[in-house]
């Protein structure tokens, strides 16, 4: 009993001896010199082949925007009113050729806080970045908050953001007067005062 006691002990001590080798002789197999010929064969099939001819990418052609001066006129995407036709049937407003080309910020695309009335746009804060310049959180009517630097264009007048400060935002707009010439007009988006309780 003694003896079959000491040989179920030596079992798995031999167990584990077998493992071991079983184990070491697997990893030793794997070191050996694979046979990739069928891969190096393939590489070479790939870089023998010739790159295909790709076309240039066509030129595009730019369109000159067409700008709607008519300020004198009705809007054409309102209904007509019969006051309207009457009172531009006969009038018509010369616009000055004092004034020269509109300015080219007019043809940009517009985007985000500029197809909105500056108006509707609300100081909320300020935010410092790494050089130390200010940018201005401005919230919009559907209580979004953007992020504002110097030089981007904000309200429906191509307004630019000229000037930062804790308390105020200056912006230089684009305004067309009743002869068709583009002037500067300035304005600013003041942070509410706190409203105490």
């Amino acid at each position: 009993m003694d003896m079959q006691m000491s040989q179920a002990r030596r079992l798995p001590h031999l167990l584990r001896r077998f493992g071991v080798l079983v184990l070491l002789s697997v990893l030793l197999a794997g070191c050996g010199e694979p046979d990739l010929s069928d891969l190096q064969q393939y590489i070479e099939r790939i870089n023998k082949r010739k790159n295909p001819q790709v076309d240039p990418i066509p030129a595009i052609t730019l369109v000159p925007p067409v700008v709607y001066t008519q300020n004198h006129l009705r809007d054409p995407f309102k209904p007509a009113t019969s006051g309207d036709e009457a009172s531009n049937s006969n009038t018509e407003v010369a616009v000055d050729p004092a004034c020269g080309e509109p300015p080219d910020v007019i043809y940009r695309n517009r985007y985000g806080l500029e197809k909105m009335p500056l108006d509707s746009l609300i100081m909320v804060g300020t935010l410092a970045d790494d050089t130390g310049d200010l940018q201005v959180l401005l919230e919009d009517t559907e209580n979004i908050t953007h992020i504002v630097k110097t030089g981007d264009f904000v309200g429906q007048n191509y307004g630019r953001v000229e000037y930062i400060t804790p308390a105020k935002v200056e912006i230089t707009e684009l305004i067309q007067d009743d002869r068709g010439c583009w002037r500067e007009h300035e304005a600013q988006i003041m942070l509410p005062e706190p409203q105490t309780p």
